[in-house]
């Protein structure tokens, strides 16, 4: 039997008409903060679609010069301040003109 360890998600970041953007996905673990509560997985976060890991792995062969760029939260930070900060963390690398098109994938995970 297989388990799933992890919840994947790709942010929807919108970026300018003609503009790039830096790919970002959203990686759960499915470990649940109350033991009890192991049969209500959690909903994918808005502003997320669901993906699985070959979407991460995709989005790195398809840069020249991939790069992995990995967040994670602090211990026992509730999982809509984790979102928050990776929201305003991935604008902000979108905001880089160093970073975009520089072959960087973007990690939150929590």
């Amino acid at each position: 039997m297989s388990v799933q360890l992890f919840y994947f998600s790709e942010v929807n970041v919108k970026p300018p008409p003609g503009a790039s953007t830096v790919p970002a996905f959203f990686v759960e673990s499915t470990a649940p903060v109350n033991f009890d509560d192991k049969d209500n997985p959690l909903p994918t976060p808005p502003n997320c679609k669901p993906s699985n890991l070959d979407d991460i792995v995709d989005a790195l062969a398809r840069a020249s010069d991939p790069s992995l760029l990995i967040t994670v939260h602090g211990y026992n930070t509730p999982r809509q301040s984790a979102l928050e900060t990776y929201a305003k963390s991935f604008l902000a690398v979108n905001q880089d003109a160093a970073v975009v098109n520089s072959g960087v994938v973007c990690v939150g995970y929590c």
